[in-house]
């Protein structure tokens, strides 16, 4: 059963709502993804303040159109549609997708979301350009590198002063054994002397 004029008009609303207030909103093709991973999905981004929203296509071309947004051609929109949408941080949601598609690709299931276009400001980029920014490392990622980077650093350094520390020490048991071992044959030539 089709949609009524009064639910199409609530759906364009939303949709304009949705490319009004988020920070970026990224176009995706849905293939086979069960409702199950898709509750998933949706509970991982809303950690990180993004939403995934299954859209009519026909509906969200029309939303397109009423925010003087460049046209996307609908035969491009073959296959199920969603939107990722980023509210608080841009790239956050882009890693939460990635993360999915390469559990699935690992599992060797046959589910995939693929990057479309991806709105920023107001353009659009393409699919590539999607998919170049999803790759880039988050700012958590890179300063837990760091971080490790940093660590392994002061780790090799205090094992390297740890070490130095051992052969100083055993240098400085060497030269009092030799010390001592002076001494007592300084003792024992007295002694001898001394019987002499």
């Amino acid at each position: 059963m089709g949609l009524t004029r009064q639910q199409k008009k609530d759906l364009v609303k939303d949709y304009k709502d949705i490319l009004k207030e988020a920070k970026n909103v990224v176009v995706l093709k849905q293939d086979k993804v069960t409702v199950n991973e898709s509750n998933d999905i949706r509970m991982s981004l809303a950690d990180v303040d993004g939403k995934l929203k299954v859209v009519k296509k026909r509906v969200f071309l029309k939303a397109l159109e009423w925010i003087d947004l460049e046209d996307i051609d609908l035969d491009k929109l073959d296959w199920s549609v969603a939107l990722l949408v980023a509210y608080d941080d841009e790239y956050a949601p882009l890693k939460v997708i990635d993360k999915a598609k390469s559990k699935w690709s690992k599992e060797e299931r046959d589910l995939d979301y693929t990057y479309l276009w991806w709105w920023f400001g107001s353009d659009w980029e393409d699919s590539e350009y999607v998919s170049k920014i999803a790759s880039i490392p988050s700012r958590e990622e890179l300063m837990s590198k760091f971080a490790f980077i940093l660590n392994y650093w002061i780790q090799s350094f205090a094992k390297w002063l740890s070490q130095i520390a051992d052969e100083l020490e055993e240098s400085w048991d060497k030269e009092e054994s030799k010390e001592e071992s002076k001494e007592e044959n300084k003792e024992e030539n007295k002694e001898e002397n001394k019987e002499s």
